[in-house]
């Protein structure tokens, strides 16, 4: 009867240590598993960091664009507003050669009549 008690002592002891095994086993793989994991949190994080530093730069360089845009629809406002005075006084321009020449016109006119009307007076 010792022998069996010691015997199933020796069995308990062979069970216990081969769970002990197991679990050291299962141990060593949730520690790598989470060692990935880890890893690949931190991967993800870095990625997040990066992107978030993307998104702003992209954000700066979007809203220096829209202040180039305004300023660049100003100018062209100002463009159009300075061509429609350009041609206000372009046509007033032409309006004053054309008087001019209409006045040289008449003058020639009068002097032809005035030739003439002294070539039939003779």
């Amino acid at each position: 009867m010792t022998k069996a008690w010691l015997k199933d002592l020796e069995e308990k002891v062979h069970q216990t240590t081969a769970r002990l095994q197991e679990l050291r086993s299962e141990n060593d793989r949730l520690g790598r598993e989470n060692q990935e994991l880890e890893e690949a949190r931190s991967r993800s994080e870095q990625e997040r960091e990066k992107l978030e530093q993307d998104l702003a730069q992209a954000n700066e360089e979007l809203e220096k664009t829209r202040g180039d845009n305004q300023r660049q629809l100003d100018e062209l406002e100002e463009l159009k507003k300075r061509l429609q005075e350009l041609d206000r006084e372009g046509d007033a321009e032409e309006v004053s050669a054309w008087s001019a020449e209409r006045e040289e016109i008449r003058e020639r006119v009068s002097k032809l009549v005035s030739h003439l009307e002294s070539l039939l007076s003779e």
